[in-house]
């Protein structure tokens, strides 16, 4: 490995100061011993880095800056898989001095729009503390109910399908209809543009 790009990452990751100003008023200036440093281009490269090797065997995770999503690999192991996984997380997390918080994860049954059935919640624990089990929570700004249904979201989309179906009438072409919907709609909830293609293909 390059002697220089190491000394360049030591000297990144050491010895940093940090200081807050108000108005006029300036704080001392203090060492901050852990973390990642914020407001940099190296710092979210870095953090990746540092939690590749953060992979549970027996469920999928979805890692997305400090956010882990969990999904077991089996629905007949799904309350083992998901504790073992759970246990596994811990487990990294000590041992890479990062706390896991029980009182920040939630835990989601998931069934279809079609079935109106969810199976009763089990009980899963991390640090011997109970996870709470919700019917929705937000994925990356979306929010996703027990039943799949984006409700949140479906209900803004609504108002302009039917609207969309007038610009069908008069025969607007598609870029029109593009332009129309970025115009109108993405600016105000961005959410609709980036997630459209994980709701519906």
């Amino acid at each position: 490995m390059n002697k220089k790009l190491v000394t360049i990452i030591q000297n990144f990751l050491s010895e940093r100061t940090q200081q807050v100003k108000l108005g006029e008023h300036r704080s001392s200036t203090l060492t901050t011993k852990n973390g990642t440093p914020q407001g940099t281009l190296l710092g979210p490269l870095f953090w990746l880095l540092y939690i590749d090797s953060l992979c549970p065997s027996s469920s999928t995770a979805v890692k997305y800056a400090d956010d882990l999503t969990l999904t077991p690999n089996s629905i007949a192991n799904s309350k083992s898989d998901l504790q073992n996984t759970i246990d596994e997380v811990t487990r990294w997390c000590d041992e890479h001095n990062m706390i896991a918080n029980p009182k920040k994860s939630v835990i989601i049954n998931l069934s279809n729009i079609h079935n109106r059935y969810v199976p009763p919640s089990e009980n899963f624990t991390m640090q011997g503390e109970q996870i709470t089990t919700e019917t929705s929570a937000k994925f990356l700004g979306v929010t996703v109910d027990e039943h799949l249904t984006f409700k949140e979201h479906s209900q803004k989309v609504r108002k302009l399908i039917y609207t969309l179906l007038d610009l069908k009438k008069i025969r607007y072409t598609f870029l029109h209809a593009t332009n129309f919907l970025h115009s109108l709609y993405y600016r105000r909830d961005p959410k609709i543009l980036y997630a459209s293609l994980a709701w519906f293909t």
